[in-house]
Protein backbone atom coordinates (compact mmCIF):
# COMPACT_ATOMS: atom_id res chain seq x y z
CA UNK A 1 0.00 0.00 0.00
CA UNK A 2 2.81 2.53 1.28
CA UNK A 3 4.51 1.82 -2.70
CA UNK A 4 1.36 1.88 -4.58
CA UNK A 5 0.75 5.17 -2.93
CA UNK A 6 4.33 6.56 -2.84
CA UNK A 7 4.81 6.96 0.89
CA UNK A 8 6.22 5.97 4.25
CA UNK A 9 5.08 2.96 5.67
CA UNK A 10 4.57 4.49 9.04
CA UNK A 11 1.19 6.54 7.68
CA UNK A 12 -0.04 3.25 6.52
CA UNK A 13 0.54 1.57 9.81
CA UNK A 14 -1.43 4.30 11.15
CA UNK A 15 -4.24 4.25 8.73
CA UNK A 16 -4.64 0.61 9.34
CA UNK A 17 -4.48 0.86 13.19
CA UNK A 18 -7.26 3.48 12.88
CA UNK A 19 -9.84 1.27 10.94
CA UNK A 20 -9.10 -1.61 13.25
CA UNK A 21 -10.41 0.50 15.85
CA UNK A 22 -13.33 1.66 14.04
CA UNK A 23 -14.04 -2.01 13.43
CA UNK A 24 -13.35 -1.90 9.63
CA UNK A 25 -10.34 -4.00 8.85
CA UNK A 26 -9.56 -7.16 10.87
CA UNK A 27 -6.77 -8.50 12.05
CA UNK A 28 -5.37 -11.93 12.30
CA UNK A 29 -2.18 -13.55 13.73
CA UNK A 30 -0.24 -15.49 11.25
CA UNK A 31 0.37 -19.49 13.13
CA UNK A 32 4.01 -19.57 14.47
CA UNK A 33 4.60 -16.22 13.72
CA UNK A 34 4.41 -12.40 14.51
CA UNK A 35 3.30 -11.16 11.64
CA UNK A 36 -0.44 -10.72 11.50
CA UNK A 37 -2.52 -10.82 7.83
CA UNK A 38 -5.43 -7.83 7.53
CA UNK A 39 -8.83 -8.26 5.44
CA UNK A 40 -12.04 -6.15 5.33
CA UNK A 41 -14.33 -7.18 8.11
CA UNK A 42 -17.26 -8.52 6.63
CA UNK A 43 -20.55 -10.39 7.23
CA UNK A 44 -22.50 -12.79 5.93
CA UNK A 45 -26.95 -11.24 5.95
CA UNK A 46 -27.97 -14.36 8.24
CA UNK A 47 -25.26 -13.27 10.88
CA UNK A 48 -26.29 -9.34 10.08
CA UNK A 49 -30.03 -10.37 10.96
CA UNK A 50 -28.88 -11.74 14.40
CA UNK A 51 -26.61 -9.39 15.25
CA UNK A 52 -29.26 -6.80 14.49
CA UNK A 53 -31.66 -9.08 16.39
CA UNK A 54 -29.20 -9.39 19.56
CA UNK A 55 -29.03 -5.48 19.51
CA UNK A 56 -32.28 -4.41 19.44
CA UNK A 57 -32.56 -6.96 22.74
CA UNK A 58 -29.88 -5.29 24.27
CA UNK A 59 -30.50 -1.65 22.96
CA UNK A 60 -34.34 -2.19 23.60
CA UNK A 61 -33.62 -3.25 27.81
CA UNK A 62 -31.50 -0.74 28.12
CA UNK A 63 -33.42 2.39 26.38
CA UNK A 64 -36.61 0.79 28.99
CA UNK A 65 -34.12 1.34 32.13
CA UNK A 66 -33.21 4.08 30.78
CA UNK A 67 -36.34 6.32 31.08
CA UNK A 68 -37.57 4.34 34.03
CA UNK A 69 -34.36 5.53 36.17
CA UNK A 70 -33.82 8.84 33.91
CA UNK A 71 -32.19 10.44 36.43
CA UNK A 72 -29.11 8.32 36.19
CA UNK A 73 -28.89 9.66 32.31
CA UNK A 74 -27.06 13.06 31.30
CA UNK A 75 -29.66 14.26 29.22
CA UNK A 76 -28.23 17.86 28.08
CA UNK A 77 -25.42 15.44 26.53
CA UNK A 78 -28.04 12.54 24.96
CA UNK A 79 -29.98 15.62 23.53
CA UNK A 80 -26.72 16.91 22.24
CA UNK A 81 -25.79 13.50 20.47
CA UNK A 82 -29.50 13.23 18.82
CA UNK A 83 -29.46 17.00 17.52
CA UNK A 84 -25.96 16.37 16.21
CA UNK A 85 -26.53 12.77 14.53
CA UNK A 86 -29.49 13.89 12.78
CA UNK A 87 -28.03 17.73 11.13
CA UNK A 88 -25.37 15.53 10.51
CA UNK A 89 -27.27 12.97 8.56
CA UNK A 90 -29.59 15.84 6.61
CA UNK A 91 -26.13 17.32 5.78
CA UNK A 92 -24.94 14.32 4.76
CA UNK A 93 -27.87 13.39 2.50
CA UNK A 94 -28.39 17.14 0.64
CA UNK A 95 -25.07 18.15 0.37
CA UNK A 96 -23.32 16.45 -3.04
CA UNK A 97 -20.22 18.60 -2.09
CA UNK A 98 -19.39 16.81 0.96
CA UNK A 99 -16.61 14.13 1.95
CA UNK A 100 -18.34 10.93 0.75
CA UNK A 101 -15.64 9.16 2.52
CA UNK A 102 -14.78 10.69 5.41
CA UNK A 103 -18.14 11.90 6.96
CA UNK A 104 -20.23 8.74 7.40
CA UNK A 105 -17.42 7.99 9.90
CA UNK A 106 -18.55 11.55 11.55
CA UNK A 107 -21.28 10.42 11.64
CA UNK A 108 -20.92 7.02 13.27
CA UNK A 109 -19.23 8.84 15.72
CA UNK A 110 -21.94 10.24 16.91
CA UNK A 111 -23.91 7.50 16.47
CA UNK A 112 -21.95 5.51 18.69
CA UNK A 113 -22.14 8.27 21.36
CA UNK A 114 -25.66 8.55 21.40
CA UNK A 115 -26.00 4.59 22.13
CA UNK A 116 -23.62 4.04 24.38
CA UNK A 117 -24.40 7.13 26.39
CA UNK A 118 -27.39 4.51 26.83
CA UNK A 119 -25.68 1.53 27.37
CA UNK A 120 -23.61 2.95 30.07
CA UNK A 121 -26.20 5.29 31.61
CA UNK A 122 -28.09 1.67 32.61
CA UNK A 123 -25.18 1.17 35.20
CA UNK A 124 -25.86 -2.57 34.59
CA UNK A 125 -22.11 -4.29 34.50
CA UNK A 126 -23.62 -7.28 32.43
CA UNK A 127 -25.49 -5.30 29.95
CA UNK A 128 -22.89 -3.19 29.45
CA UNK A 129 -20.41 -6.65 29.31
CA UNK A 130 -22.67 -7.67 26.81
CA UNK A 131 -22.94 -4.73 24.49
CA UNK A 132 -19.06 -3.89 24.48
CA UNK A 133 -18.87 -7.43 22.65
CA UNK A 134 -20.36 -6.47 20.04
CA UNK A 135 -19.07 -2.65 19.98
CA UNK A 136 -16.51 -3.04 17.42
CA UNK A 137 -19.64 -4.30 14.81
CA UNK A 138 -21.99 -1.90 15.66
CA UNK A 139 -20.10 0.68 14.39
CA UNK A 140 -19.02 -1.02 11.27
CA UNK A 141 -22.20 -1.44 10.88
CA UNK A 142 -23.14 1.89 11.53
CA UNK A 143 -20.47 3.72 9.00
CA UNK A 144 -21.52 1.18 6.22
CA UNK A 145 -25.61 2.75 6.94
CA UNK A 146 -24.25 6.66 6.67
CA UNK A 147 -22.06 5.63 4.02
CA UNK A 148 -25.59 4.17 2.07
CA UNK A 149 -27.72 7.03 2.70
CA UNK A 150 -25.52 9.45 1.56
CA UNK A 151 -24.29 7.17 -1.79
CA UNK A 152 -28.08 7.25 -2.35
CA UNK A 153 -28.61 11.04 -1.37
CA UNK A 154 -31.87 9.66 0.31
CA UNK A 155 -32.39 12.79 2.57
CA UNK A 156 -35.94 11.49 3.31
CA UNK A 157 -34.36 8.35 4.91
CA UNK A 158 -31.76 10.55 6.43
CA UNK A 159 -34.49 12.52 7.80
CA UNK A 160 -36.19 9.62 9.61
CA UNK A 161 -32.78 7.64 10.88
CA UNK A 162 -32.13 11.54 12.16
CA UNK A 163 -35.54 11.44 13.81
CA UNK A 164 -35.39 8.29 15.79
CA UNK A 165 -32.56 9.72 18.01
CA UNK A 166 -34.51 12.38 18.98
CA UNK A 167 -37.71 10.24 19.40
CA UNK A 168 -35.62 7.82 21.77
CA UNK A 169 -34.42 10.73 23.60
CA UNK A 170 -37.87 12.55 23.99
CA UNK A 171 -38.83 9.21 25.85
CA UNK A 172 -36.41 8.74 28.06
CA UNK A 173 -36.28 12.37 29.10
CA UNK A 174 -39.89 12.05 30.08
CA UNK A 175 -39.81 8.64 31.81
CA UNK A 176 -42.05 6.57 29.06
CA UNK A 177 -40.10 3.05 29.56
CA UNK A 178 -42.34 1.22 27.43
CA UNK A 179 -42.16 3.61 24.50
CA UNK A 180 -38.75 3.98 25.11
CA UNK A 181 -37.88 0.08 24.31
CA UNK A 182 -40.02 0.27 21.52
CA UNK A 183 -38.90 3.79 19.43
CA UNK A 184 -35.36 1.63 19.94
CA UNK A 185 -36.53 -1.76 18.51
CA UNK A 186 -38.05 0.37 15.76
CA UNK A 187 -34.64 2.33 15.17
CA UNK A 188 -32.59 -0.99 14.88
CA UNK A 189 -35.37 -2.40 12.80
CA UNK A 190 -34.89 0.60 10.24
CA UNK A 191 -31.06 0.14 10.51
CA UNK A 192 -31.07 -3.76 9.68
CA UNK A 193 -33.38 -3.37 6.92
CA UNK A 194 -31.69 -0.86 4.87
CA UNK A 195 -28.46 -2.36 5.39
CA UNK A 196 -29.86 -5.45 4.53
CA UNK A 197 -31.21 -3.67 1.04
CA UNK A 198 -28.26 -2.68 0.11
CA UNK A 199 -25.97 -5.48 0.87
Amino acid sequence: IAEAMNTSPTPVWEAIERLQQLGLVVAEPIRNSRRKTYHVFSMSKSEIEDFFLTRAALEGLAAHICASKNWNVNLELLRSYAEKFNNGLTRFAKDKHIDRTGEPVNISELDHSFHRLIIDSTKNRFLIDSYNALSKTIRYLSIKTAYYIGLELNADEALMLGSHHMAIYNTISNGYAELAHNMMITHTTFCANHYLSNL
